[in-house]
């Protein structure tokens, strides 16, 4: 598995690097460099027993959600690109804020004549942690850390439509998985594939909403955590000279594969969100600067209590455009 994501990671990195000497050396002064930066914090309140946080290491009973608790997280974001004007490709090295969090992500992107776009890009998420054993009782919970790397293509703009194909590979990988140890069942290394579609809809040169599915098969060693996902998506965007809108809400229906060990049921739950983030551009009269207003909410109903969660999020970013 290591040496085939190896053998993706070097031909996408030996394509950029033919393509980029290739641009240099026929069109060089068409060629630009942009980037964004930005940074601030997020605020969290939730009820998963899953998350990883010193305020939540010890939990009283395996049969209910957690208790409440806040914390707030700093976040700091890139987004570096290198546009081949004669032959409209880029690549970028970028930390976009995702639902599974902020993963380094090298990319390349190619315009075809159609205006049809192909994103191709792999990823490796960075700073993310698990309970070795989420299911202690009464005693305090260490945490591991969980590699997550893969690769995502997508073709957005499919024949000068609003058609959107995506797919990406997920390879999950637990450092110390205490749990997967005592329950074969309960492993949690292994593949996620996703793949999804959405349309673009323009509703005039200013608003457009973006329907989607997503469908998501997660093989994992252990068949209590395999499952199979249906996810519905619908999408807001606004855009105006001095702001921009972009607002998601979804429903995701998971089903899992076999009994869980510890609870005595086959894990089934369904979880809802919405998200909105507002772009205010040019603050205060800054030229180039930029800040996002994030807030949040989602909520996990399951038919084991221990993972129904409630989640709240708000945040601040300020960045700038080189």
């Amino acid at each position: 598995m290591k040496k085939t994501m190896f053998v993706l990671c070097f031909t996408l990195l030996t394509f950029m690097a033919i393509t980029a000497l290739a641009q240099e050396g026929n069109m060089p002064k068409e060629n630009n460099f942009s980037a964004r930066i930005e940074a601030g914090g997020i605020w969290i309140n939730t009820t998963d027993q899953l998350f990883v946080y010193d305020r939540n290491e010890k939990t009283e009973n395996l049969n209910d959600e957690a208790d409440n608790f806040s914390t707030t997280m700093p976040l700091v974001m890139f987004d570096l690109r290198y546009a081949f004007q004669s032959s409209d490709t880029e690549v970028y090295l970028q930390t976009p804020l995702e639902e599974s969090g902020i993963p380094l992500t090298l990319g390349l992107t190619q315009t075809f004549i159609d205006t049809s776009k192909l994103d191709v890009s792999i990823f490796y998420g960075i700073m993310g942690e698990v309970w070795k054993d989420p299911y202690i009782a009464g005693g305090a919970r260490d945490d591991t850390d969980i590699k997550d790397v893969g690769f995502t293509i997508d073709y957005d703009r499919i024949l000068d439509t609003g058609l959107n194909l995506y797919y990406r590979y997920n390879l999950a990988d637990v450092d110390e998985d205490v749990i997967g140890t005592r329950f074969h069942d309960l492993k949690r290394d292994g593949i996620i594939h996703t793949t999804g579609l959405g349309y673009m809809i323009d509703l005039d040169e200013n608003n457009m909403i973006i329907p989607g599915f997503e469908y998501s098969k997660a093989n994992m060693d252990g068949e209590s955590n395999s499952y199979n996902s249906y996810k519905i998506k619908f999408g807001y965007k606004r855009m105006k000279n001095d702001y921009i809108l972009n607002a998601f809400v979804s429903a995701d229906k998971k089903d899992y594969d076999k009994t869980h060990p510890i609870f005595n049921k086959t894990r089934d739950e369904t979880e809802y969100s919405a998200t909105a983030i507002f772009t205010l551009l040019n603050p205060f009269g800054y030229d180039k600067f930029f800040t996002n207003f994030i807030v949040g909410y989602s909520y996990s109903d399951s038919n084991i209590d221990f993972f129904d969660k409630r989640t709240y999020i708000s945040g601040v970013t300020i960045g700038y455009n080189f």
